[in-house]
């Protein structure tokens, strides 16, 4: 039992989950590809291989939602980080109950910020 006062825990959505205050050690569950950052949603005028046409074109396209997801979630990460955590801890799922693996996040935007 943690008593209400000096000792508190918090469990909150990276997204709503406001911290306030909080200056010590904070824990993310569940890091990896697909859930933070969220997959992207599908979608679209144009395919990824028109898409990868049209960029080796030299044509300049707005980024794709994922991209856009993935820029956003990595940004709410880095600034908890460095606003509220003296220590951060991430923690990823490993595999399944069935044996399979699951991705751990090496994801480009994530290295990049970190």
């Amino acid at each position: 039992i943690i008593p209400p006062g000096l000792d508190t825990v918090m469990v909150g959505d990276i997204e709503r989950t406001r911290l306030k205050d909080t200056k010590r050690i904070i824990f993310f569950m569940g890091v990896n590809d697909g859930i933070i950052p969220k997959a992207g949603q599908a979608g679209g005028i144009i395919t990824d291989t028109d898409r990868e046409f049209l960029e080796k074109n030299n044509y300049i396209l707005a980024p794709t939602a994922t991209d856009n997801v993935f820029k956003l979630e990595i940004l709410f990460v880095h600034n908890i980080c460095q606003a509220y955590g003296e220590d951060v801890h991430y923690f990823q799922q490993v595999g399944f109950r069935r044996g399979n693996k699951k991705k751990v996040l090496y994801n480009k935007y994530f290295n990049e910020s970190f």
